[in-house]
């Protein structure tokens, strides 16, 4: 599989498990281990196969198809009976029944001892074996979010609860997977599992600034005024991500290695500054950022010259299969067969920072065309103490030692409604939050990275789910 920092789209798979054996034995009083079991599993609805990309950026590009699956089964207390890795080169005549178009079931028989079943997808770790407690299974954003070695999401999805059942399912079954013997075999059960990828994306499609323009400024009660600026023409120089977690195990679930917005001008050179507390490996372009600096300086992010479009300044500009990525880990509940599924609770969502250059040459150019007052019609004249006030986010000096480096925090998301913002978004899990454009005036300047809510921004997003809406997404 090719390796890139994105995955196309991803599909919720519901997996169905029935017993079957010749006896039903009795089992121990509320002992949900007891008994010897054997649970045919067959998988409906998920793309197995890889999909073939021939568009964008291979090195970018991520396919969501599932090349590998483990299947462990284990006790009440998450302890591991049996574990078997599916794939074209293990247990091959299992992995080409499930990826058959018919006959796609599994037939598991003599299983002892068990009472839940976990199905991973993609993982890059060594199956665990037997006594191994299932919760050792990891999620790294660094290694899933694409190197040369590391390209697959994980998938994870569980059912703790198996339903016994009295008849054996009929036929199908393209593959016998026997532990012990059919004679062991004394127990009929069914799970539902749906495997889900342990990440989430948002998307940015456009990234602008508006040279020219207007906002008002609410006063007190209904009072407003109209400010309006030409020649805003920073330099985008960087787009970085705070307020995510490196690790995911996804069984808990639990989360670790939080990365906190750090307050003030933290980014240096390029990177994070270590006083941030971030972990070295994970403050490396793309896992929490894409920046260009190079030879003590910034340059554009982007390779090609940003331009102007009408009353905009365009850094980036993306199509149907282009846009800049940020992938980030959600807990959530692995048990659940619902549609969608809900963060964990605790989970705080990222945040997303637009780092510029406003260079003295750049603010030169900057102009405060007029300031009206709403009720009257008045302009508001420069020198007055009112003036003072009302342009006061609009003073632009040196923000760093690095030279006037300003951010527009991106602090949460509303529905894009057709171009018009809708209802606040709640990021949850296995999404795609698709931002069509991010525009930035100069009162969303500001010279940190935490700031108060009168500059940060809240933008609008399309909330895609993963099995709905295929995305080839690159980025250069």
């Amino acid at each position: 599989m090719k390796s890139y920092s994105l995955f196309a789209f991803c599909a919720i798979a519901a997996f169905t498990f029935a017993a079957c054996s010749k006896n039903i034995e009795s089992t121990e009083e509320g002992n949900p281990d007891s008994g010897v079991k054997s649970v045919t599993l067959s998988i409906n609805g998920v793309k197995m196969t890889k999909s073939q990309i021939t568009e964008g950026d291979g090195s970018w590009l991520k396919a969501s198809g599932i090349s590998q699956l483990d299947i462990y089964f284990t006790t009440a207390g998450d302890v591991i009976q049996y574990s078997y890795r599916l794939s074209a080169t293990e247990n091959q005549d299992a992995w080409n029944a499930i990826t058959s178009p018919t006959d796609n079931k599994i037939r598991f028989i003599g299983l002892d001892g068990v009472s839940r079943v976990y199905v991973v997808a993609n993982s890059k770790s060594a199956l665990l074996t037997k006594g191994a407690n299932v919760s050792q299974i990891s999620a790294d954003l660094l290694q899933m979010y694409g190197t040369l070695e590391n390209d697959d999401v994980l998938y994870a999805g569980a059912d703790v609860d198996l339903s016994p059942i009295g008849n054996e399912v009929a036929g199908g079954v393209g593959d016998d997977i026997i532990e012990g013997g059919a004679e062991m075999a004394a127990q009929y059960y069914t799970a539902a599992v749906s495997i889900r990828p342990v990440i989430s994306r948002l998307e940015i499609g456009k990234v602008s600034s508006l040279v020219s323009g207007s906002t008002k400024i609410q006063g007190e009660a209904d009072q407003t005024w109209t400010v309006t600026w030409t020649g805003f023409q920073p330099k985008l120089t960087g787009i970085y991500m705070s307020d995510f977690y490196g690790t995911l195990a996804p069984v808990a679930p639990t989360t670790g290695d939080y990365f906190e917005t750090p307050a003030g001008n933290m980014i240096s050179g390029g990177v994070w500054e270590d006083a941030a507390g971030l972990r070295a490996n994970l403050n490396v372009s793309p896992v929490t950022l894409y920046s260009n600096w190079s030879d003590n300086a910034y340059g554009n992010l982007f390779a090609d010259e940003p331009g102007p479009d009408g009353e905009s300044y365009v850094y980036f500009n993306g199509n149907g299969t282009t846009c800049v990525p940020f992938n980030f880990l959600v807990p959530f509940d692995v048990t659940s067969t619902a549609q969608s599924v809900s963060a964990a609770s605790g989970f705080i969502a990222p945040k997303f920072h637009f780092q510029f250059e406003f260079d003295q040459a750049a603010i030169a150019g900057f102009d405060i065309v007029s300031i009206i007052d709403d009720k009257t019609t008045q302009e508001v004249q420069e020198g007055t103490e009112l003036y003072d006030q009302l342009t006061a986010k609009l003073v632009f000096t040196t923000a760093s030692t690095e030279g006037n480096i300003y951010y527009a925090n991106v602090t949460g998301f509303v529905e894009d409604n057709s171009g018009t913002a809708g209802d606040a978004v709640t990021v949850a899990p296995n999404t795609i939050y698709r931002m069509s454009e991010v525009q930035i005036n100069p009162f969303n300047m500001t010279g940190g990275t935490v700031s108060s809510d009168d500059y940060n921004i809240i933008v609008s997003v399309k909330v895609l789910e993963y099995n709905e809406v295929p995305v080839l997404p690159s980025f250069e």
